[in-house]
């Protein structure tokens, strides 16, 4: 059984402890953030396999940089980890992503 890909849509304060939690349950995190400086800025740097730069704010941004991503045909899941990327990643749909 391969281990399962999932996209966590930029982790900040809030949203360490689920970056962490995923990690522990063994799945590739990806995480996808607006900044490079986040991880270390809030305390995940050890806890994901790669990180991708993107326009959170912006659903055709994030969805390019998967398309572009090692991961886009590997991804199984996409969650927002903060309240402010919950509309952004929900217009992406997780349907669509697996589709592709």
């Amino acid at each position: 059984m391969s281990i399962k890909v999932v996209g966590l849509v930029e982790p900040s304060f809030y949203g360490v402890k689920y970056v962490k939690a995923t990690y522990e349950q063994g799945y590739k995190v990806v995480v996808l953030a607006s900044s490079k400086e986040n991880p270390i800025k809030y305390g995940y740097e050890e806890l994901y396999r790669d990180l991708i730069i993107a326009d959170i704010r912006d659903e055709e941004s994030i969805w390019r940089a998967i398309q572009e991503s090692q991961y886009k045909d590997e991804l199984t899941a996409l969650i927002p980890v903060t309240d402010f990327a919950l509309h952004i990643t929900s217009k992406l749909g997780c349907c669509t992503l697996l589709q592709t």
